[in-house]
């Protein structure tokens, strides 16, 4: 250990010379020099040399040990990663009254409210490793739906729905990453337009969500999840399958204040880089909505004059891709600490919406560690009147 502090400390030593003396020549100042020498350094040294085969091996010794959580990571006994805190803050009643306040204020002026339960990776516990089989992830959420409910509020269970289906939860998600694949995302949003047409009466065609409606790509060892990187398994990849419709799209995404960000077809807007003739790794933003935290989306050959307020959590950055192909306009808040306070109430005033659907998923429930619910990431604030 000691010759490698040696050996840097030569190089640091040579490089600050080097700098020194051609700063010298040129009459720069001290700070200049300083600065100079300061960043030279960082870049060198920011990162060991064979960084990612140093954690890759971290990561399957943990495997290999037996470990069973490691950085907020929980190692599932069929091989897949969960995000897991063992002791989150959950403020229940909290977050119930905050979201029955939001249904209260939208209902006075006659615009319908829908909360959609999204789930997290595991169908049960039985996947947890004994040492951690007292996670309550499921519970929780369960919990916060029934507050939810006897606020009167209306609800879609998706992760009822999938247990209704038979749908298998291992397939449903990825297996080294927090969130649902493409292929749910596109079911979860069939089941939501369903809802709306059976329980609101929207003129919605379903069928934009059939998934024979898509044509598939599917990019193999590409896709590094996070939960993958949380627990150092840095040359860890797997494959991943991208949606998009075989109907002609015409779709529009611009900022809060209507400044263009993308236009074009579905792929042109949301996952044009899967148009690289050499994807060698592709992430969450590139199959999904990227720009500000709220978006417009418009499409323009929807067959209905629906506008829709859509606010989740990352789930909802994928399925809003999706959403929007069933009507005219969505506009999509993605939920942020601190800043969907700031946004919501103005957003929900300027925009006359004809429903707002809230998703938020099991893992955000039991995923926050604040001190102060004001802190939480269900806290929308207070209505402006």
């Amino acid at each position: 250990m000691r010759a490698v502090r040696i050996s840097a400390c030569a190089v640091i030593a040579v490089i600050a010379m080097v700098l020194l003396i051609s700063a010298a020549r040129s009459g720069s100042s001290y700070l200049d020099i300083h600065a100079s020498i300061k960043d030279r350094i960082e870049r060198i040294f920011s990162t060991l040399p064979g960084d990612s085969y140093i954690r890759q091996a971290h990561f399957e010794y943990l495997r290999a040990s037996g470990r069973g959580h490691f950085n907020q990571v929980t190692f599932l006994t069929d091989g897949r990663l969960m995000t897991d805190i063992l002791e989150p803050n959950i403020y229940l009643y909290e977050r119930a009254n905050a979201i029955a306040q939001l249904r209260d204020y939208l209902y006075d002026d006659g615009v319908p409210f829908l909360y959609v339960r999204v789930p997290n990776k595991i169908e049960n516990n039985s996947m947890i490793p004994l040492a951690f089989s007292d996670n309550r992830i499921i519970e929780n959420a369960d919990r916060l739906l029934e507050l939810i409910r006897t606020e009167g509020i209306d609800t879609l269970d998706l992760r009822a729905e999938m247990m209704r289906e038979n749908m298998d939860f291992a397939k449903s998600f990825y297996r080294f990453d927090i969130h649902w694949t493409t292929e749910t995302s596109l079911w979860a949003s069939k089941r939501t337009g369903e809802h709306l047409v059976s329980e609101y009466g929207f003129a919605i065609d379903t069928s934009v969500w059939e998934y024979g409606n898509y044509e598939s790509i599917t990019f193999e060892n590409v896709w590094q999840g996070n939960e993958a990187r949380y627990s150092n398994a840095r040359r860890t990849f797997e494959d991943i399958t991208v949606l998009f419709p075989r109907f002609e799209t015409n779709i529009m995404m611009t900022n809060r204040a209507f400044e263009v960000w993308r236009e074009g077809c579905f792929i042109d807007v949301f996952t044009p880089r899967i148009r690289d003739e050499h994807i060698e790794r592709l992430g969450f933003l590139d199959i999904g909505l990227t720009g500000d935290n709220f978006s417009h989306i418009f499409n323009f050959n929807a067959n209905n004059d629906k506008k829709v307020l859509f606010i989740a959590d990352s789930f909802g950055m994928t399925k809003a891709t999706f959403l929007v192909l069933g009507f005219e306009r969505l506009d999509s808040l993605y939920l942020v600490n601190h800043y969907t306070p700031l946004v919501l109430w103005d957003i929900i005033d300027e925009n006359e919406y004809d429903i707002v659907i809230l998703a938020v998923s099991d893992d955000v429930v039991s995923l926050e560690q604040r001190e102060t619910f004001e802190d939480d990431r269900l806290f929308f604030g207070y209505p402006r009147h």
